[in-house]
C-alpha cells in the first residue's frame, strides 16, 4: 500500500526582526481527525487547500480515499479521453499561485526601498 492515511494542521509562525523584516518561519504540525477537520472546513474554507481546490471531500471520506488517492498521478489523469476536472482545478490553483508570486515579487523592491528610507531618516534623527 501506500503507507498511513493521515489529516494535518499545519500553521505557519513568522518572527520578525525591529525593521519587521522576516526573520524565521517554522510550522507547527498536528494530525487531527476527521470531525476537526470537517469543523475547520467549515469554519474557514478558504484555511484549507483541498476545500479551496475544489475537493469537498469530508474528513471522513479523505481517509477512506487515501489508497485511490496516491494512485492518481497527473500523467493518468492527462490520458483520458476527456478533460480532467482535477486538473482544470490545479492549473487554475497555480495560475493563481504564480500571479500571488508576481504580485510579491513586484512590491518587494518597492517595500525594500521604504524600508531603507525608513532607516535612513531614523539614522539621521539619531544623529
Amino acid at each position: 500500500g501506500a503507507g498511513a492515511a493521515g489529516l494535518v494542521h499545519s500553521v505557519a509562525k513568522t518572527t520578525f526582526d525591529a525593521l519587521g523584516r522576516v526573520t524565521r518561519v517554522s510550522w507547527v504540525n498536528r494530525v487531527i481527525g476527521p470531525d476537526e477537520y470537517d469543523a475547520a472546513a467549515i469554519r474557514d474554507a478558504a484555511a484549507c487547500p483541498l476545500i479551496a481546490a475544489g475537493d469537498l471531500r469530508s474528513g471522513t471520506q479523505l481517509l477512506a480515499d487515501f489508497e485511490a488517492d496516491c494512485r492518481l498521478t497527473i500523467a493518468r489523469l492527462s490520458a483520458a479521453c476527456r478533460p480532467s476536472p482535477v486538473l482544470r482545478r490545479l492549473g487554475i490553483a497555480l495560475h493563481a499561485a504564480a500571479c500571488r508570486l508576481e504580485e510579491r515579487a513586484e512590491a518587494a523592491p518597492s517595500a525594500r526601498a521604504a524600508t531603507f528610507a525608513a532607516v535612513l531618516s531614523a539614522e539621521k534623527v539619531h544623529r
